[in-house]
């Protein structure tokens, strides 16, 4: 019976061994480098970019996400592929053989195939005199070989150059103008926050919407923060597409002339780097519906109620004694409004208190509405007191200037006429012959 010969193992020599892990440590800096060099770079750029935009514009949340997950797709994605592929495949000796069989075809196929002879089993029949000479022969010829010139395409100090460019543009930025880089950098850093944006030109607008009459020019101021670090010497607003205005700075502030407008839209305004949008309202002014004023005529004439008289015609004849209110209705809901005598408003309606009403005077009534709008012009009421004339009597007979008979019957037809009405109409009657009458 024939037994199997025992299987023995070359060692691969030392010089081989060292030589091929100092290669394999100096490609895993270098391309760690480039990994972490490009994901500061990434990073810082992102900053950097956002930075820029922020001075140009309001950059807008998605905006943020985007740039903040392309500048961590270095540190996230790029750096453990890096990681991957230049350490956990380069862990074992042959792996790093083909690496460096790249620049050294030759070397390398001989490094790859005494590192397969090292790691062969052996039997009794092939001979380790042999195997050790020729791993001594490639122990040689690699001796003299820089190993270090034949890292794939190291960029290693173009990444580091670029990030350190960054990161000094970056630096700058946060020693030049603290408040934007800081402003920016929570802005990128939490891309889902409605953070406000930082601009060296603050402008200062009371409200987001504007309420202006319908095709009417307007001005429209807009002010300068105190702490605006940057004060344009001028801006401009853009009403939708049509042309820009231009305004110079004058008293902390530029005072826009708005051409007239028929629809209501958005407004840019624009100073250095802010830029604010204003909503504008076009609505009609708030417009006189309707005047009337409650007459409480004197208590001689015995009326129950007031007496009611339409005032839009802007003058009231009344009977002097006699006291009344007025109420005005608007188009629109009041604001505030002011008159020369005491005033309610109530919703759209304007009411005065009670007038007595001895001489001639004039009311003048000037309204605001809720959006700010004014009457155009201001509406005057004249009152003018009158006396109360006496009625107008006809009366017509059908006697003719006849004598009336025993058996005949006389008629009388009576028309009264006055201003305020005939409570009462009767007829006194004497005859000619006594001083007796019947009514």
């Amino acid at each position: 019976m024939q037994l199997d010969a025992p299987k023995t193992q070359v060692e691969l020599p030392d010089g081989i061994r060292r030589k091929l892990e100092a290669y394999r440590r100096q490609v895993r800096l270098v391309k760690l480098a480039e990994g972490m060099t490009g994901a500061v770079f990434g990073l810082a750029l992102s900053y950097l970019v956002l930075f820029g935009l922020d001075r140009i514009w309001e950059t807008p949340s998605w905006a943020r996400w985007m740039l903040l997950l392309a500048g961590m797709t270095g540190m996230g994605l790029l750096l453990p592929l890096k990681l991957h592929r230049w350490f956990w495949k380069q862990r074992r000796l042959e792996q790093v053989a083909r690496l460096l069989r790249g620049s050294f075809p030759r070397l390398g196929d001989q490094l790859l195939g005494v590192i397969e002879l090292a790691r062969a089993d052996s039997d009794s029949h092939r001979s380790q005199t042999l195997v050790r000479a020729a791993m001594e022969q490639v122990d040689h010829a690699s001796r003299d070989q820089d190993f270090s010139t034949a890292v794939p395409s190291p960029r290693h100090l173009q990444w580091s150059a670029a990030a350190g460019a960054a990161c000094l543009l970056s630096a700058a930025g946060f020693l030049a103008v603290p408040e934007a880089a800081w402003n920016a950098a929570h802005r990128w850093i939490t891309p889902w926050r409605s953070v406000e944006r930082y601009t060296f030109a603050q402008l200062d607008l009371p409200t987001q919407e504007r309420v202006v009459a319908f095709a009417e020019p307007f001005d429209l101021p807009a002010n300068l923060k105190e702490t605006s670090a940057w004060r344009p010497q001028s801006g401009t607003a853009q009403f939708m597409e049509q042309a820009p205005v231009q305004a110079v700075l004058q008293d902390g502030g530029y005072l826009f002339k708005i051409p007239p407008q028929r629809t209501s839209g958005k407004l840019v305004i624009h100073a250095g780097d802010d830029r604010e949008t204003l909503r504008i309202l076009t609505l009609p002014r708030p417009e006189l519906v309707a005047l009337t004023a409650f007459v409480e005529l004197p208590e001689y004439l015995q009326y129950a109620r007031p007496v009611v008289r339409d005032g839009r015609s802007g003058t009231l004849r009344v009977l002097a004694g006699s006291r009344l209110k007025v109420e005005a209705t608007l188009s629109r809901e009041l604001g505030n409004a002011h008159c020369n005598t005491a005033t309610t408003i109530e919703g759209t309606r304007l009411n005065t208190g009670w007038l007595d009403m001895e001489d001639r005077r004039t009311l003048t009534f000037r309204w605001t509405d809720i959006h700010g709008l004014r009457a155009k012009e201001p509406f005057d009421l004249q009152f003018e007191p009158t006396e109360d004339q006496p009625p107008t009597i006809h009366a017509r007979t059908s006697l003719k200037d006849r004598i009336l008979l025993e058996d005949e019957v006389a008629t009388f037809e009576l028309a009264a006429e006055d201003d305020y009405g005939i409570r009462q109409l009767g007829l006194e009657w004497k005859s000619a012959e006594t001083e007796a009458g019947a009514t």
